[in-house]
Order: C-alpha cells, then sequence, then structure tokens
C-alpha cells in the first residue's frame, strides 16, 4: 500500500480597525493634519462627546473617523504533504499455527505554516490587540517501521489448556527536524 496526500490551506483576514496613533493625532487640533495641506485641513479635531448626546454624528466628525481607520490584512498559509509506504504479508511462512505476518514501511512529511502578518499588527497599533509576529517555520520528518506476528497456539495447532497464543514485535524510528 502507497500513498502520497497534499493539503493547502490559505487564508486572508482582514478588517478595519481604528490605529491607536492615528486616533491621538485627531484628538489633538494642533496636530500637523490639520494644518494647511495635511489631510484633514480645514477640519476640526475629534469630538468624541457630541455625537452620543446629539443622537447623529457630526459632520466634522466623518472624516476625523475615516483618517484613523486602518485596514490591517493577514494572511495564513499552511501546507502538508505526506508519503506512505507499507509492505506486508500475513503469511511470510507458514508455522503448524498458521502463517507468520510481516510488514515494514516509511513515511515521510513536510509542513509548512507561514504567516504574513500586516504591520499595523506587529506594532499593536489596535487598541486591545496584542503584538503579532510573522511565522515561517517548517517541519519534516521520516519514519520506518517494522513489526511481525508469530502464531504459537491456534485452532489449528493447540493443546490443553492452550487454545491461541501469539507473539508480537515492532519496532519504529521517526525523526523529525524542525527549522
Amino acid at each position: 500500500d502507497g500513498g502520497f496526500r497534499y493539503n493547502k490551506v490559505k487564508t486572508t483576514s482582514a478588517s478595519s480597525q481604528t490605529s491607536a496613533s492615528l486616533f491621538d493625532r485627531i484628538l489633538n487640533q494642533n496636530d500637523p493634519v490639520f494644518a494647511p495641506g495635511g489631510a484633514l485641513a480645514g477640519t476640526n479635531a475629534f469630538n468624541p462627546f457630541n455625537d452620543a448626546l446629539r443622537g447623529t454624528p457630526i459632520a466634522d466628525n466623518l472624516a476625523d473617523i475615516q483618517f484613523a481607520i486602518v485596514h490591517p490584512k493577514d494572511v495564513d498559509t499552511s501546507e502538508i504533504a505526506t508519503l506512505d509506504l507499507n509492505i506486508y504479508t500475513t503469511e511470510l511462512f507458514k508455522l503448524p499455527a498458521g502463517g507468520v505476518g510481516f510488514a515494514f514501511g516509511g513515511q515521510f512529511r513536510r509542513e509548512q505554516l507561514t504567516q504574513d502578518v500586516d504591520q499595523i499588527n506587529i506594532t499593536a497599533d489596535v487598541p486591545g490587540n496584542s503584538p503579532a509576529a510573522t511565522t515561517n517555520a517548517g517541519r519534516k520528518d521520516f519514519a520506518f517501521y517494522a513489526e511481525t506476528t508469530i502464531p504459537i497456539f491456534s485452532p489449528t495447532f493447540s493443546f490443553p489448556g492452550f487454545y491461541s497464543l501469539e507473539l508480537s514485535a515492532a519496532v519504529r524510528y521517526e525523526e523529525f527536524r524542525n527549522n
């Protein structure tokens, strides 16, 4: 028996968040962003109190809010590839109690995880978020195994009190290589 499997999952997460550093800037009317030639020239600093009292947004606040909104985008990619090979027989040779079973095989697996995190999330510029980190990690592992089953007594070869008895032995070797 042999098999090969491959799986790749790519997830993109994007959101609209408030930048803490940009929010601090729109609270200060003396920030250069409000000066002539600035991104919000001719508007007023954000008024955090009046919107709730009036029930409708203040027109000047809309530009400030848009200035403070950021759109972080993270891309996560996970990959796994596996190759298996198993060779076995239930009757390598015959004993009076039955056939001797033998199997051996191996496996190779490669795993990769890449997390491409937006700079906004790395610096934790969004209130309530912890700093994130990019990841580029992988692991390769391989394994080899062998096992045997030796029938000593069976329904076709038994003694009183010994109806069925078999010996089993197995060995496995695995190695993991991480980066």
